[in-house]
């Protein structure tokens, strides 16, 4: 049987999810707040969030890197209400391949699906995450499941990268105000 962790150890050091140390994370992740805008083309300071699958941060944010991808955030723990998620993202679509399905899970659980197709460039999408999906510990694991991620390669675009699925420029959560919301 094994020990009682914390799910910042767990994801660090058994699932080898997080890409800094248990400590990093918990002085960094601490300092999110609902409703703050995470821009992932401005510094390497959003980079803290990036669990597995995630790509080198450019001018134009982070591309995924392969199949699924996950963004580690902790809240504060006192939400009472669904959450709100938007985030701008770009799938990496074109003639030979039209089209990119992302399933959002958050902490295991499907939340949403969106659909890509070749022509529309960045989007802004919204997921509304229910508050039981929320752990005790206000962690929230965001999982970008990429259904059909593309080798750039394949399509004469660029050598030496890997799988593309899609870009991520901004992210923000915000409390929803009320059940009207919704």
């Amino acid at each position: 049987m094994n020990p009682k962790v914390s799910d910042s150890y767990r994801l660090y050091y058994i699932d080898k999810s997080l890409k800094y140390s248990p400590r990093e994370y918990v002085e960094k992740l601490l300092n999110y707040r609902v409703g703050e805008e995470v821009d992932f083309s401005s510094s390497e300071e959003p980079r803290v969030y990036l669990g597995k699958g995630w790509s080198n941060q450019g001018e134009r944010g982070i591309w995924t890197k392969d199949f699924e991808a996950d963004l580690i955030v902790r809240i504060k723990p006192d939400i009472e209400r669904d959450l709100e998620l938007f985030v701008q993202l770009q799938a990496f679509v074109n003639e030979l391949s039209s089209r990119q399905d992302v399933e959002l899970l958050v902490n295991g659980e499907a939340v949403t699906q969106w659909t890509f197709v070749h022509g529309e460039g960045l989007s802004e999408c919204r997921a509304i995450i229910p508050i039981e999906l929320v752990k005790q510990d206000s962690l929230l694991q965001i999982t970008f499941r990429i259904h059909n991620p593309s080798l750039p390669t394949a399509q004469g675009l660029s050598s030496n990268t890997p799988m593309l699925g899609i870009g991520m420029h901004k992210l923000r959560i915000v409390e929803l105000t009320s059940e009207e919301d919704v």
